[in-house]
């Protein structure tokens, strides 16, 4: 299984928030899609890469991103009651699809991808947008958190009239350190 649905939640205040930050997408590699950088997970370490443009400190999120804050703190909270353990956070982006643009094929891979696991929550969404994995083909709806198996192929591709922007969480079962 390549896509899980996990959980919903309500997005409307974050989707509505973006309308004010519409100047802080920047262009990714790949035409026609944009990233927004959340936050860089531990600067100094081997999780931390230097691909996106231009980011907004945990800190600045916090007193001037709410919504978006306040989503990614709930998130967190009810993945860790729901497996029962500590989550850490890796990697976390605003990507936005334009219409009539893909993302062509490929694969997650190396030493981030093996330790952290990849959930999408599309925050503005439309059913002509494919997301495909392996041989499975999802159009997540709006609001649903859905894990996604990006170590196998992927490619996606909307065919919608508006863009996709959806919310890129990378995470892990926080490692127990000996005291």
């Amino acid at each position: 299984m390549n896509f899980q649905p996990i959980a919903h939640y309500d997005v409307h205040l974050l989707a509505a928030s973006l309308v004010t930050r519409d100047g802080l997408w920047r262009d990714a590699p790949e035409p026609g899609r944009k990233l927004l950088q959340v936050r860089f997970p531990r600067a100094g370490t081997s999780d931390s890469e230097d691909t996106i443009a231009w980011a907004i400190g945990t800190n600045t999120t916090r007193r001037q991103w709410p919504e978006l804050h306040n989503l990614i703190g709930r998130m967190k909270r009810d993945s860790e009651a729901r497996i029962g353990a500590e989550i850490e956070m890796g990697r976390q982006y605003l990507e936005m699809l334009d219409r009539g643009a893909r993302l062509e094929w490929h694969a997650e891979d190396g030493p981030y991808f093996e330790r952290y696991a990849r959930s999408l929550i599309p925050l503005r969404t439309n059913p002509h947008t494919l997301l495909i994995a392996g041989c499975e083909v999802a159009s997540p709806g709006h609001g649903w958190l859905t894990w996604m198996n990006v170590r196998a192929p992927c490619a996606a591709i909307n065919m919608g009239d508006c863009p996709l922007v959806m919310l890129v969480i990378d995470s892990r079962r926080k490692e127990k350190t000996d005291a």
